[in-house]
């Protein structure tokens, strides 16, 4: 996702979602110091969508703080919920009973309050379903609900709309209740079932107990009279068969570990954008985080090591001219230094460890090991610790006055402790001093732009 330009006051956009009505992304709202969603939508939109969320009030939808128009675009700024859609933690298997019971009584609950306040969801569908690490779920996009208004246009997903909504015959509440009965089904599955038969097929092959296969054949019957009224008899039944702490436990399970994971990606991606843009500062503060949600994550750890937090880039200066000062620097630095005189630029580094215990889970033998230089994958690691270089860095590397091979990606195993680092280039000094690498950690240098003196 191209990084938007956003309001003053705002900053740091994370990529968090894309569809067909827009782009959310988790922004930095500077003035209150907190992380917080903001939906950005194409064109200058009546946020009706934010308006009914913010009247609602109700803990199962995140709260609306603000919507206004800029540079011809609508935005929506609005809680920012920890998870992973329902649809992602799909693709990994299907739940169990007791995790779809109490899904279905999560999702019961939330549409009888909706219900009952004249209001619809419209688009209830595992994409617009939330887990949060805890175990919590929550609703996403109003932005298809509606008054409670027979006969009213149908909208929402093709996929989980009944029958008869194509003839424009059913209720919103019954839209609803539907798609809920289709998720569910899809909760215990692992994937929507392809029709009607193929639906009661595959549930008969899971032994439902009575009262999940009554519930769930009821809500997706042919017949719209043959359904339950409404939401709250599916709570009912939830509320009495499933067990809220064994549920919460098992989705914190499945949750937090792939959530960690998405953001982690999600910052990567944001922090190399910024630093193809020369924005070095917010680079490295994205790829930091990126670590600190998936502390295995080896394309962030390279990133972060790449980054320079000298001296900006000046994008201002003419192509050519600056082409002819690097040329011109560089043949001189070249003679200069085979000559033995005052030695050309070059660029001084310091040490940073990026994050305590990074490599914590290599102590069972897991992750990502550091045996050898390349740090192949799957095996138990031989050194505990690591010199993790810049690949622009083109330095001799001396470790307690041995010279060292660094790899091809620029790092080199050791062995946890203080050490004697020595970068030289052209057979001058630049930089050195002592280092200090904990067991299962990662030290990098970082490398700045300054002239040798």
């Amino acid at each position: 996702m191209k990084l938007p330009r956003l309001p003053s006051g705002y900053g740091d956009p994370v990529p968090l979602g894309q569809g067909a009505w827009g782009e959310v992304w988790r922004v930095r709202q500077e003035a209150l110091e907190r992380e917080i969603a903001l939906k950005i939508l194409p064109g200058t939109r009546n946020p009706e969508e934010a308006r009914r969320q913010a009247a609602l009030d109700d803990s199962a939808f995140p709260a609306v703080y603000d919507a206004f128009h800029w540079h011809g675009r609508t935005f929506v700024a609005m809680e920012w919920l920890q998870g992973v859609s329902l649809s992602e933690q799909l693709q990994t298997g299907a739940l169990s009973q007791n995790a779809a019971a109490w899904l279905g009584g999560r999702l019961s609950q939330a549409l009888t309050r909706l219900h009952d306040n004249g209001l619809a969801h419209g688009d209830l569908k595992p994409a617009n379903i939330v887990v949060q690490p805890d175990g919590e779920v929550r609703l996403l996009d109003l932005g298809f609900s509606q008054e409670l208004i027979p006969g009213g246009a149908h909208c929402g997903t093709p996929a989980y709309l009944p029958p008869e909504a194509l003839r424009q015959e059913a209720r919103p509440q019954d839209r609803d209740l539907w798609a809920m009965a289709l998720v569910l089904t899809e909760s215990l599955l692992g994937r929507r079932p392809a029709t009607p038969e193929d639906a009661d097929r595959s549930l008969a092959s899971l032994a439902l107990p009575p009262w999940w296969a009554e519930l769930l054949r009821r809500g997706l019957a042919r017949d719209p009279g043959e359904r339950w009224s409404d939401a709250q008899e599916w709570s009912r039944h939830f509320e009495a068969a499933a067990d809220a702490s064994s549920a919460r436990r098992e989705l914190s399970e499945l949750v937090e570990p792939a959530f960690r994971r998405k953001l982690s990606r999600a910052c990567l991606e944001a922090g190399q954008e910024h630093l193809r843009r020369g924005q070095a500062q917010v680079a490295f503060r994205l790829v930091s985080e990126a670590l600190e949600w998936d502390p295995d994550h080896w394309p962030a750890m390279e990133t972060l090591a790449r980054i320079d937090l000298g001296k900006p880039r000046r994008r201002r200066l003419p192509w050519l001219l600056g082409a002819v000062v690097v040329a011109t620097a560089g043949l001189a630095g070249f003679f200069a230094g085979r000559r033995g005189a005052s030695p050309a630029p070059v660029r001084q580094a310091t040490a940073v460890p990026l994050a305590p215990e990074l490599l914590g889970s290599n102590r069972h033998g897991g992750g990502t090991s550091l045996d050898g230089p390349d740090f192949s994958e799957g095996t138990a690691p031989s050194l505990p610790a690591a010199l993790l270089l810049p690949e622009a860095c083109r330095c001799s590397v001396s470790v307690d006055g041995k010279v060292v091979a660094v790899g091809p990606s620029g790092r080199y195993p050791m062995e946890a402790g203080h050490h004697m680092v020595q970068l030289r280039r052209h057979g001058n000094l630049v930089w050195q001093g002592r280092v200090k690498a904990t067991a299962y950690q990662i030290v990098a240098i970082q490398v700045e732009s300054e002239r040798t003196k």
